[in-house]
């Protein structure tokens, strides 16, 4: 079932919609909250985000080498 939400991040708002539990929703947002407000503020929230973004996509791909090391019994 689809839900409209609207996200706050920084000082924007962001209408969405998904399938995704408003649960699961909301801690992706506060992933991603955490990270834009650790950055430098003088930035603008565009920078703030692009960077969020690269951040979390950096893990992901670490996370699914790992993943993929642990399948291969590769993992240390």
């Amino acid at each position: 079932m689809e839900r409209r939400l609207v996200l706050l991040v920084g000082k924007k708002s962001y209408p969405i919609v998904t399938s995704l539990e408003e649960e699961e929703v909301q801690e992706a947002a506060g992933l991603v909250r955490s990270l834009v407000d650790s950055l430098d503020p003088s930035l603008s929230q565009d920078e703030r985000l692009f960077l969020a973004s690269m951040s979390l996509s950096s893990q992901l791909l670490k996370l699914l080498g790992d993943l993929e090391r642990l399948v291969e019994g590769d993992l240390e």
